[in-house]
């Protein structure tokens, strides 16, 4: 019922057969008036009035013309996405805070859609249906999605986004911004990204060190997946963020050098998965992404800094293997946040023995939500697909 009620929802959001096919006003009807809203799905003018741009309602399930710098988002109460009449902190996260959402003009007439922070990416990758039926757990991507369909039959224009809805990924979001912000320069930004299809977060965290410092901003970044067809793909995104140098290592991230028959039967399992999810088709050659790589030996290989300013992990069940004494020892040594996605149906006994290890090691908790249901926040009830466990390690900071 639950799977039917997901699917329901996302149908009710797509635009019907008859709003696809009206683009712009018909012959006597009025454009908006300043202020006015637009529910997503209904139509709008071709452009907003002179002097005035798009932008979102709070909730983004709203699309508006407001005049050009009057919108604030630092001064807006983040919304809950599944419960938006929670009451909320007053302002969003505070690393939100060291940032501005992105405007300019849409591209959508390209195909593609550029994000709260600017990230430019094919709509057909950010909106694919792994993520479009998760109506409450995805609701930063599926809004966006939604916004996208509503340039599609207006043409494009200048928008002036917001922060986003509060829902799962609010969290991912905050602790890269978290690690942008608190870097202090005299040295390169450093983001590893396991996991990384195709390197979400990296460009993520790339937008925000570019807002930073500048599009100069040194870096070094290192994505790794098992899909060794996604290169094409992550290369194209590079280019249209302006992302320079970057390395993707194809491979499994392991505690040691051997792969036991259940990291070979995810690596199998992610390659096929994946493919179809990111529409890059089967791996070129599905041995690499079976070769494992220790965390001390990903380090080695590509040379990174002293200090790496976040790792983000989303391996796919991997995890606990992956956290050991040794690998978190590396950790505490070398990185200043960690965020790991969990997935494993019993976190709740999965999931203390990493928060000790990290603990015990003078590691902060941040944020620890269980992933399948409704979970309390700060910021409302949330629905996780996946978990969220994340870290910041006080002995570097400043670093």
């Amino acid at each position: 019922m639950a799977a039917r009620a997901v699917v329901l929802a996302a149908l009710l959001a797509a635009p019907s057969a008859q709003q696809r096919r009206r683009v712009g006003p018909r012959r006597g009807e009025r454009g908006p008036r300043l202020g006015e809203t637009a529910r997503l799905g209904e139509t709008l003018s071709k452009e907003c009035a002179a002097g005035t741009i798009y932008a979102p309602t709070p909730d983004w399930e709203g699309l508006r013309c407001v005049e050009a710098g009057t919108v604030d988002p630092s001064s807006m109460a983040p919304v809950n996405a599944i419960a938006p009449h929670t009451r909320t902190p007053a302002r969003h996260a505070a690393a939100y805070l060291s940032f501005s959402p992105w405007r300019g003009r849409s591209r959508s007439q390209e195909w593609l859609l550029v994000d709260f922070l600017g990230m430019t990416i094919p709509h057909k990758l950010y909106c694919n249906a792994a993520y479009n039926f998760q109506v409450e757990s995805h609701a930063i991507r599926t809004r966006q999605c939604a916004m996208f369909r509503q340039f599609r039959r207006l043409g494009d224009g200048e928008f002036q986004s917001l922060w986003p809805v509060v829902s799962e990924e609010y969290f991912e979001y905050a602790d890269v911004l978290s690690s942008v912000a608190d870097y202090p320069g005299g040295r390169p930004y450093v983001f590893v990204e396991l996991g990384s299809g195709y390197g979400h977060w990296t460009l993520t965290a790339h937008r925000a060190l570019v807002q930073r410092t500048g599009p100069v901003a040194d870096h070094v970044y290192v994505l790794v997946d098992v899909l060794d067809s996604l290169a094409p793909t992550i290369g194209r995104l590079a280019r249209l963020n302006g992302l320079q140098h970057y390395h993707y290592h194809v491979g499994f991230v392991a505690p040691n050098d051997t792969m036991t028959p259940f990291m070979l039967g995810r690596a199998d399992d992610n390659m096929r998965i994946y493919g179809q999810d990111w529409g890059v088709g089967r791996a070129v050659n599905e041995s690499a992404g079976r070769q494992p790589i220790t965390m001390h030996a990903l380090f080695r290989r590509y040379n990174l800094p002293p200090v790496v300013d976040m790792v983000d992990l989303d391996v796919q069940n991997a995890e606990y293997a992956l956290l050991d004494d040794a690998t978190v020892d590396l950790f505490t040594a070398a990185v200043k946040r960690v965020h790991i996605g969990t997935h494993l149906a019993n976190t709740a006994e999965l999931t203390p023995p990493i928060i000790r290890r990290f603990q015990t090691r003078g590691w902060t908790l941040v944020w620890n939500f269980d992933h399948g249901h409704r979970v309390p926040t700060p910021y409302g009830p949330v629905k996780f697909g996946d978990g969220v466990l994340s870290f910041v390690n006080p002995r570097l900071a400043g670093a």
